[in-house]
C-alpha cells in the first residue's frame, strides 16, 4: 500500500512539473525572470483619438513589427533594459520614444499629421456629410461628425435668416478657397460638375481669414485646410434654406483628403425588391443569379452602392432597356447618389407574368443607348465600374398550391 502511495505521488508531482513547464512555453503566464511586458497606446496628436494601423517597432530587438488594434495599442512582452520604440503611420510624422523596462510598462506615443507627406493613403470612395443649424453646425473633417458645440472644427456653416428663409448660406471659421462651375451647364451636364471637380489640385489652396465667410452654390468645390493642416477637397450637393426643409439651414457635400488617393470603382453592395404593397426584399450582391419570389406584382427595384456615385448603362430586360436613376433628389442631386432605382412594370402582360430577369446588355444591345460611356457606374473621381458583379437578377412569381 505505502509503494502504490509513493507511486502515485510521484506521478502526481511529475505531472505538477510538466503543467508548469508547459505553461511557461506556450504563454498567456508570466514573463521570463527579469523581463517585462510593455503596452504601447498610439494616438493621434491633433484629435487625442487611437490610432489605427500604425506600426510599431522595438528597436534593435528580433521581435516582429507590430500593427495598432481600433484602440490604437499594441504589446510586447519578455522585455528588459532600455529601448527605443519607433512608431510610423502612412500620413503622419514617425516619433520615436525610450523606455526602461525595469517593470511592467504602458507608454503613450502621439504623431503628428505629416502635411508634405509625398505617399497617398488609398481609400474607397469620398465621404458624405451634412452640416445643418439643427442637428450640427460644427464640422471636423477627420472625425467626420457634425456637432452643436464648438471646439476642434475645420468649419461653421453660417446664413442670413429672413423669417423662415435661409439665405447667404456658407462657412466660416475656415482656411480655404470656393470654385465654381456654372449652374445653368452643370444641371444639364454632370460630367461638366465632375470635369471641374477634378481639375482642382492641392495647388489652388489658398489660405483665408478665419472670419471670413465663403457663400456657397450647389456643384460648387472648395479646397480647405484642416486645424491639423491637412487638405481636403469638397463637393457641394444640395443647399436647403426653405422653411419646408426640417433642417433647414443645412449643406451636404462629400469630401476627400488630398493626401488620400481613390483608386477603386464603387461596389454594389446590395439589391432591394419593392413589391407593390411596398414590401422591401434585400438581398446582398454575390457572383450568379440574384433570385426573388413574391406573391404580388413589382414595382422597382435599386442597387445600393458603398459610395456617391452617377450611372450611364442601363440593365437589359427581354431586349428593352430598364434605365436607373437616383431617387428622387436624393442628395439634393439629380444625378449623384448611393442608390439607384428603375421600375418594374408587369402591367398588362399577357399572358400573366410569372418570371421577370435582368442582365446586363451584349455591345449590339448598348448600340442603341445615346450617350453609351461603356460603364454601369462611376465615382466622383472617373473610378468606373464595367462589369456588373452578377450574372442576372430573376424576380419569379411564387406558384399557388
Amino acid at each position: 500500500m505505502r509503494q502504490i502511495g509513493r507511486r502515485k505521488r510521484g506521478i502526481f508531482l511529475a505531472t505538477l512539473v510538466v503543467v508548469a513547464l508547459l505553461s511557461g512555453c506556450l504563454g498567456g503566464g508570466t514573463n521570463t525572470p527579469g523581463t517585462y511586458k510593455l503596452t504601447i497606446t498610439v494616438l493621434n496628436d491633433a484629435l487625442g483619438t487611437p490610432l489605427e494601423g500604425a506600426l510599431v517597432e522595438v528597436v534593435g530587438k528580433d521581435l516582429a513589427e507590430q500593427e495598432t488594434n481600433a484602440d490604437g495599442q499594441v504589446s510586447f512582452s519578455g522585455l528588459s533594459g532600455s529601448l527605443e520604440i519607433m512608431v510610423r503611420s502612412v500620413g503622419f510624422i514617425s516619433n520615436s520614444q525610450s523606455v526602461v523596462m525595469d517593470r511592467e510598462r504602458s507608454i503613450t506615443v502621439r504623431l503628428v499629421v505629416d502635411p508634405d507627406d509625398p505617399q497617398p493613403k488609398e481609400v474607397v470612395g469620398p465621404r458624405f456629410a451634412t452640416v445643418s443649424k439643427w442637428d450640427g453646425h460644427y464640422f471636423n473633417f477627420e472625425q467626420g461628425e457634425a456637432s452643436l458645440e464648438a471646439g476642434k472644427e475645420d468649419l461653421r456653416l453660417t446664413w442670413v435668416q429672413h423669417g423662415n428663409e435661409y439665405t447667404l448660406i456658407g462657412f466660416d471659421n475656415c482656411n480655404g478657397v470656393r470654385f465654381s462651375v456654372d449652374n445653368d451647364l452643370a444641371y444639364e451636364d454632370p460630367e461638366l460638375v465632375l470635369e471641374h471637380f477634378r481639375s482642382v489640385e492641392a495647388s489652388d489652396w489658398e489660405s483665408s481669414e478665419p472670419d471670413d465667410v465663403i457663400v456657397l452654390d450647389t456643384y460648387d468645390t472648395l479646397i480647405l485646410k484642416t486645424n491639423t493642416g491637412r487638405l481636403v477637397k469638397l463637393l457641394i450637393l444640395e443647399i436647403r434654406g426653405h422653411w419646408q426643409h426640417d433642417d433647414a439651414a443645412a449643406v451636404d457635400f462629400v469630401y476627400l483628403f488630398l493626401d488620400e488617393v481613390d483608386l477603386s470603382p464603387p461596389v454594389l453592395e446590395s439589391v432591394t425588391l419593392v413589391t407593390e404593397s411596398d414590401v422591401e426584399i434585400t438581398r446582398p450582391i454575390h457572383g450568379g443569379v440574384i433570385e426573388f419570389e413574391i406573391e404580388e406584382d413589382p414595382q422597382s427595384i435599386y442597387f445600393t452602392l458603398n459610395e456617391v456615385a452617377y450611372n450611364n448603362r442601363p440593365l437589359a430586360r427581354d431586349g428593352s432597356m430598364v434605365s436607373f436613376s437616383p431617387p428622387y433628389r436624393c442628395l439634393g442631386s439629380p444625378f449623384f447618389s448611393s442608390e439607384f432605382a428603375a421600375g418594374i412594370s408587369v402591367y398588362g402582360m399577357n399572358p400573366p407574368w410569372s418570371v421577370v430577369e435582368l442582365t446586363a446588355g451584349d455591345e449590339a444591345f448598348y448600340a442603341g443607348f445615346d450617350d453609351d460611356q461603356g460603364y454601369f457606374f462611376s465615382d466622383l473621381f472617373g473610378n468606373e465600374l464595367r462589369e456588373l458583379p452578377f450574372d442576372k437578377i430573376v424576380i419569379k412569381r411564387a406558384v399557388e398550391n
